[in-house]
């Protein structure tokens, strides 16, 4: 009789000899260059792989399947960052010049994963537990389902791209809406496709931005692009270079990491394997709190996260806050399962998850010393004693931050904190009773541009009206709740960070924009949201008499349902959906192709390489707001826009006008509110000019 059940574990020695043969069909698929095949192994080598020796060394073995994957990545990015990092120093050294390049990437990481290898031998590793897996419970409608998310993400965006045809990518997010209907239902997604319901959901909701475009599209990651190709084009990272992205091993040295040993361009690395990198954020979010919250609970977490704007419409444009990211939940992973390690092995995690975060992401790392500073204050108040968290990590960690910062980069990084926290204290004494400079100001009083974008903003406001519900429910019901001591204390200093954010003068240009920063304030709150969500929701149907006459219900499962019909409206609207379904004339950028915005074809991009071959130093380069973030990709001190005054006159001296153009072949200047633009037949040139370059999507204007 054939059992209903797939194998639960991998014995020991096994599953070493199935990394080596891993490791030994990387470098067949490299030396041929076998394409798809190199592409998916060497994915699952660099991510996974070297992290998940470390994981077997350090003998957590009682961890679930879901927590061994996304600590393995983690630890991967770390080791492979730091031993790409000490062999850009050291190779030299030895008269090897290019030690960013293919050979010395595949020998350095090859001989790392081996010796861990030997390590796990030498110390008799344990087997592998599998997900327990019955053959007859699989659900395979819905595990199709969910799987297919992604798949009709790509589908969507390509015909977008190419045909402007939406229809795809709207269906997709009323398909992912109504998971989180399913989940409150209990039989279309039970609790065993949790998990697999996030990842797909997020990949997904990433993928339906990223893959918009066939080049890199955003602002930042403009210059994360720049710096990636100084490194490959050198095959050597300077450090001495001045900028803050300089200082991310994120960007100058994991990308062209991937991208070599991938055989993949640098575009496509940004486009499709870091959002897959970054969908494990919210599973890590899932796992970190499920247990103490519940399940759904701990889902409708996870999808509050991904639902939210800045999750697929910016993070896409910032990959080196992408993988701090991963590493900041790690951290607070650590803090939260205080019964399932040793301190020996939470230690060891906290140190390398720390010390990612630090050489990923300036800002996050700032963030992460602010919180973790008043953790410790916290944790001394409620007279609860932390073997991780203390002062001794705090000073190592601030030494880091500071000999790291101060030595690469030029020091940007560490002068761009010191001259905006300068600015916020010079400006706290005669700014504090001026409303104007506060967060929680602006964005009460600023008028949005449709009555549909109104309601966003209050959906918005309503989850972080949720958080200080929740951190009430929290503190006075902390005895039913088991969150670690830790724990409570990130979430009390995430709190006091974002009422700082709302009503300190100026304080939001230390933590980005209010998108952004509401978004890394969820990577901690959002259980809170959650919970407050549930303790309002959860008082609204105990008051409803009408609702009481639903027996078969309990007042816990009606809660649930409206949460999750809560969700589901919250990512429908900051997802632009109902705005396409309604004709809002602001709709968002991946529904259609025609809106104007930081993305840019191969031609308009050749246009500008025409320009930079062609220029001499006496000449200047004009174009709009929108279009300098294209100009990034080859000049990072590019400022040069047009001075467009209230007689739309375009003042220029000598040199060359950039031009865009649109679906009709109209010249256009877009402002740096991409809703708002210009066409050229508007506008009055004070110069005499002649077009010396001209494609479908750009020309050149040469001014005398």
């Amino acid at each position: 009789m054939i059992s209903k059940n797939l194998p639960q574990e991998i014995r020991g020695q096994n599953l070493l000899k199935l990394i080596l043969a891993i490791q030994l069909l990387l470098w067949l698929v490299i030396a041929f260059d076998v394409p798809i095949l190199r592409q998916i192994i060497g994915f699952v080598y660099l991510t996974f792989i070297p992290g998940f020796l470390v994981v077997k060394i350090l003998k957590l073995d009682e961890l679930t399947f879901n927590e061994k994957l996304f600590l393995s990545a983690g630890l991967s990015l770390a080791v492979v960052m730091f031993s790409v990092w000490l062999i850009n120093f050291l190779l030299p050294l030895f008269d090897v010049l290019s030690p960013i390049s293919v050979q010395p990437l595949v020998i350095t990481i090859s001989t790392i994963v081996l010796i861990l290898l030997m390590v796990c031998y030498y110390k008799r590793v344990g087997n592998l537990t599998l997900p327990n897996i019955n053959t007859s419970s699989l659900h395979f409608p819905s595990t199709l389902f969910l799987a297919f998310l992604p798949v009709l993400s790509a589908l969507g965006a390509f015909l977008v791209n190419f045909y402007n045809f939406n229809l795809f990518l709207l269906l997709l997010i009323f398909l992912i809406a109504l998971t989180a209907l399913f989940v409150s239902l209990d039989k279309l997604v039970p609790i065993e496709l949790y998990s697999l319901a996030i990842i797909s959901a997020s990949i997904a909701l990433l993928f339906h931005r990223s893959l918009i475009s066939t080049h890199v599209t955003g602002a930042d990651i403009q210059l994360e692009y720049y710096f990636v190709n100084q490194v490959m084009k050198n095959s050597f990272w300077d450090s001495t270079i001045s900028d803050d992205i300089n200082s991310c091993l994120s960007i100058v040295l994991l990308i062209p990491t991937y991208s070599y040993i991938l055989h993949m361009d640098v575009v496509w690395v940004f486009k499709i394997i870091y959002p897959l990198i970054f969908s494990l954020v919210p599973l890590v979010m899932f796992e970190t709190c499920r247990k103490v919250i519940g399940e759904q609970k701990a889902f409708f977490s996870a999808f509050l996260f991904i639902s939210m704007l800045a999750f697929y419409g910016e993070m896409p444009g910032l990959a080196r806050q992408q993988i701090a990211e991963l590493f900041l939940v790690l951290i607070i992973f650590v803090f939260a399962e205080y019964q399932k390690f040793r301190i020996k092995a939470k230690k060891i995690l906290l140190i390398i998850f720390s010390f990612g975060l630090l050489i990923s992401h300036y800002g996050l790392t700032y963030y992460y010393m602010f919180l973790s500073s008043l953790a410790i204050v916290i944790l001394h108040i409620l007279r609860k004693k932390s073997q991780l968290l203390n002062h001794r990590y705090l000073i190592l960690y601030l030494i880091s931050v500071l000999a790291w910062y101060k030595h690469t980069g030029n020091s940007s990084a560490f002068n761009t904190l010191t001259k905006l926290a300068n600015h916020i204290l010079s400006n706290l004494i005669s700014t504090f009773w001026q409303l104007e400079t506060r967060e929680a100001t602006i964005v009460l009083m600023r008028k949005e541009l449709t009555l549909l974008h109104t309601i966003t903003k209050y959906l918005n406001i309503m989850t972080q009206f949720f958080i200080f519900i929740g951190i009430n429910q929290l503190l006075v019901k902390r005895k039913k709740r088991e969150f670690s001591a830790e724990h409570i204390a990130f979430f009390i200093s995430t709190v006091i960070w974002m009422i700082a954010l709302l009503i300190i003068p100026y304080f939001m240009q230390l933590a980005y924009h209010q998108s952004r920063s509401y978004q890394i304030i969820l990577l901690t709150l959002a259980p809170v949201s959650i919970i407050g969500c549930e303790a309002v929701f959860n008082w609204i149907v105990s008051s409803t008499k009408k609702l009481k006459k639903f027996k078969e219900f309990s007042t816990d499962d009606i809660t649930i349902k409206i949460i999750s019909l809560f969700l589901a409206i919250y990512l429908l609207f900051n997802s632009g959906f109902v705005y396409e379904l309604a004709d809002d004339p602001y709709p968002t950028i991946s529904f259609n192709n025609t809106i104007e915005y930081a993305r840019f074809s191969g031609q308009q991009d050749r246009a500008a390489i025409w320009i930079l071959k062609n220029m001499d130093n006496s000449q200047t380069i004009y174009t709009d707001p929108m279009t300098k973030y294209l100009f990034l990709r080859y000049l990072p001190g590019f400022i040069a826009v047009w001075v467009l005054d209230e007689s739309k006159q375009i003042q220029v001296t000598k040199g060359y006008i950039y031009l865009r153009t649109n679906k009709n072949k109209t010249p256009i200047y877009c402002s740096s509110n991409r809703m708002e633009y210009v066409y050229l037949k508007e506008l009055e040139l004070t110069n005499q000019f002649e077009v010396v370059y001209k494609n479908n999507d750009a020309q050149i204007l040469l001014v005398r």
